[in-house]
């Protein structure tokens, strides 16, 4: 189980357990990376890691097998996305859908916005969501990260 709270990502692993001599907390500011402190710690059956990054930072988390890979990243700053700065700026709407295909959710963001979209063939699969007075931008961002897509803006495409 993988969360953010504030700042810091928080890492839990049921039914494990961590040697005594790795419950503790290490300073990795000389890595590389955005992360500073790496704090390790045992519950009952459970191992907690607590990560804590500086600065601006995004972050992408996947299992193979037994091994778990968190990776945290500077933020990219992309020159053609839809929004400048931290905020979104887009008329507000609602979107609420059970198990609709994302190339059809593309398309009701893309009449809501008369922004011509084209998608690629591999943009397949379904979303289920509820937003309620969120900006079309960040609801477009919210379903592309959902999805693990991106996009590019040039003039209204």
């Amino acid at each position: 189980d993988i969360q953010q709270q504030g700042q810091s990502l928080i890492v839990e692993f049921l039914r494990s357990s961590l040697p005594e001599n790795l419950r503790r907390k290490i300073d990795v500011t000389d890595f590389g990376t955005p992360v500073q402190l790496i704090t390790t710690t045992q519950s009952g059956d459970r191992v907690r890691m607590v990560v804590e990054p500086k600065g601006n930072w995004e972050h992408s988390a996947y299992q193979s097998d037994n091994q778990f890979v968190l990776e945290v990243r500077p933020q990219k700053v992309d020159p053609n996305k839809l929004t400048q700065g931290p905020g979104f700026a887009g008329d507000k709407l609602s979107l609420n859908f059970q198990n609709i295909e994302v190339r059809a959710l593309l398309q009701v963001i893309a009449d809501f916005t008369n922004f011509n979209v084209v998608t690629s063939d591999t943009v397949t699969g379904n979303v289920t969501l509820r937003l309620k007075d969120v900006p079309w931008d960040q609801a477009l961002d919210i379903i592309m990260q959902a999805k693990g897509l991106g996009l590019k803006k040039a003039g209204n495409v």
